[in-house]
């Protein structure tokens, strides 16, 4: 951020937003995990019965309940900005363990695949952990990514003026919250002319019990108003026959005499 041009306007995005967040990111991700693929296996194992050689396939037609418990994913973004300053996230490490995988099997065999079913929960358990951080890397790019590509810099005000809020900078992120800085600044169409002022230094209070807060700065209204004036738009002439007729004071030099 050093050296970077202050903002106009900042969106600051709370842990209560980011957690509201989360839960929309999981309900996306529950859809994703339902795509885990379960290979077939084959191997052999002792039991009280002798060595037994087993081939367990997708199709096996016998009942088969997969208990999946305390799936844990941790996943660290990077937030940045594009040529075109919108914002980017970038998914830089991903971790997930589960912390209990429980098979049972039922059908005639059932009792039989039951007494080696502690080494196919150890494979299931590797197996499964393994798929879903490429799932979780997957959502991120089919889902967040285009999202963010879509989102609009500039936003047509009426037939004279354009907001800009393109992203300034990376967002500065803390414990408990995150700082979107955003440029914040009216514009004469059809040319993106910058005004002759800078924006001042715009810091919003340490609040964070809500989701999210907008903070404003005054550079936002005085590009609106540098903007308007220069179009003209701000200079409107009062003629003496808008005046009521029963009014005393006339629009003429005598009245000001």
């Amino acid at each position: 951020m050093a050296g970077a041009v202050n903002p106009g306007f900042v969106v600051r995005l709370t842990q209560k937003g980011l957690d509201y967040a989360r839960q929309e990111g999981m309900t996306i991700l529950r859809q994703e995990l339902t795509r885990v693929n379960i290979p077939d296996y084959s191997g052999s194992t002792r039991s009280p019965v002798g060595k037994i050689k087993y081939n367990l396939y997708g199709s096996f037609r016998g009942g088969f309940n997969l208990k999946v418990n305390g799936i844990t994913i941790s996943v660290t973004l990077k937030l940045g900005k594009d040529g075109a300053v919108r914002p980017t996230i970038v998914p830089t490490d991903c971790t997930c363990h589960t912390s209990d995988v429980n098979v049972h099997v039922s059908g005639k065999f059932g009792w039989l695949i039951n007494l080696f079913k502690g080494r196919i929960e150890k494979e299931l358990k590797s197996t499964i952990e393994k798929q879903i951080c490429p799932l979780v890397n997957k959502a991120i790019a089919n889902k967040l990514v285009p999202l963010l590509q879509t989102l609009p810099v500039t936003s047509k005000i009426d037939k004279v003026a354009a907001i800009d809020y393109s992203l300034i900078g990376p967002p500065p992120v803390t414990t408990k919250y995150v700082d979107v800085p955003l440029k914040g600044e009216f514009f004469e169409l059809p040319h993106h002319t910058p005004p002759p002022f800078s924006p001042p230094s715009l810091s919003l209070p340490g609040d964070h019990n809500l989701m999210i807060y907008f903070g404003f700065s005054d550079y936002l209204f005085r590009t609106a108003g540098y903007v308007y004036h220069s179009a003209g738009k701000l200079i409107y002439n009062v003629t003496d026959n808008m005046i009521p007729k029963d009014f005393d004071v006339r629009l003429k030099t005598s009245s000001y005499n």
